[in-house]
């Protein structure tokens, strides 16, 4: 059932992690506040945005299927259909999708794969889809391989050979930054890195299946195609939105288009 243009609008928005919009529908054209500035499409639509900083993100697509806000933005797509499936979601990312963000392998001790000592310690998420996109990264890296009979997502429990000895410690997300003062490598998104005040784009090697997690804005089942929801799809791939997000998260997030 479709649900009409609430007065209130609610999300969480990244690439600012812990941020949530509030718009409402207006007689008027106002302005659009905080970053990213969804100006030139919602001022069109009435919009007008309120950014308001949250303590944390976790659980931002429970919120939004337990109708506690109206969109979000932040997790990319397989994310979602993990969520739906695990949880009888009916979420769904609205079209056409914005942009994906990367993953990679860094160290702060070393310049090569070949340059791993033997029992290397290098960190991976312990997030199933995450740590399935670290283990084929390190897959791809050479140091380890995979059992080739494996199905579904890999886990550090499918390593078949290991001839470093590599050691997997599997950590928070959030973690695997620090990790790498500590240790000798760690799988890590390129957000992380940025807000951490990091070049993301200093990775050994990078994940080569990034494309096939779009993200964009989320949103209940039947909302798709609302007047509130393709305005907000629309500023987010605009040309001033996308010229901001490029030069503040330099390197982050590639757009489809």
């Amino acid at each position: 059932m479709l649900i009409r243009p609430p007065k209130r609008l609610y999300a969480r928005l990244c690439p600012r992690p812990c941020v949530r919009l509030r718009a409402r529908r207006l007689k008027r054209a106002g302005s659009i506040p905080g970053p990213p500035r969804l100006h030139h499409s919602n001022r069109r639509h009435n919009n007008v945005i309120q950014i308001e900083n949250l303590s944390k993100c976790y659980g931002k697509q429970q919120v939004l299927n337990d109708d506690g806000v109206d969109t979000s933005l932040g997790g990319h797509k397989p994310f979602m259909e993990n969520f739906n499936a695990d949880n009888n979601g009916d979420l769904v990312m609205v079209k056409p999708y914005a942009f994906y963000t990367g993953m990679g392998l860094y160290s702060d001790k070393y310049a090569k794969v070949e340059d791993f000592p033997v029992g290397a310690k290098i960190a991976v998420m312990n997030a199933a889809m995450n740590m399935d996109r670290g283990m084929k990264i390190l897959r791809d890296a050479g140091p380890i391989t995979l059992d080739a009979a494996t199905k579904g997502t890999c886990t550090t429990l499918n390593v078949a050979d290991n001839p470093k000895k590599i050691e997997l410690i599997d950590m928070d997300q959030i973690q695997t930054v620090r990790a790498l003062q500590d240790l000798d490598g760690a799988a890590v998104f390129f957000s992380h890195m940025k807000n951490a005040g990091r070049d993301c784009r200093t990775f050994i090697l990078e994940d080569k299946n990034s494309v096939n997690y779009p993200s964009s804005f989320v949103v209940k089942k039947g909302n798709g195609e609302t007047p509130w929801a393709k305005p907000l799809e629309e500023g987010l791939r605009s040309g001033p939105v996308r010229k901001f997000i490029e030069e503040k998260y330099t390197g982050v997030f590639t757009f489809y288009d």
